[in-house]
């Protein structure tokens, strides 16, 4: 049993729940030195990663299967 989210309902046992994502913002990820580490010739060796751009969820909403058709 849960609470829809969306319509606040509660919803039955063993009904499936849905997760919509409603709100995304940007994000710059700085470069990590020395962040990744693989064996190479039984040595482990460290890798930097390079950073980059992309998006973080900022909220989501557990639904119920009618609010997730009515939804997307």
């Amino acid at each position: 049993m849960y609470l829809c989210e969306h319509c606040q309902q509660q919803i039955a046992a063993n009904t499936p729940a849905y997760s919509i994502t409603v709100q995304t913002r940007n994000a710059t990820y700085p470069k990590r030195s020395q962040a990744n580490w693989r064996y190479v010739k039984r040595q482990i060796k460290y890798f930097d990663d390079k950073g980059g751009e992309g998006f973080e969820t900022v909220k989501n909403l557990t639904v119920c299967p009618s609010c997730y058709k009515q939804l997307s």
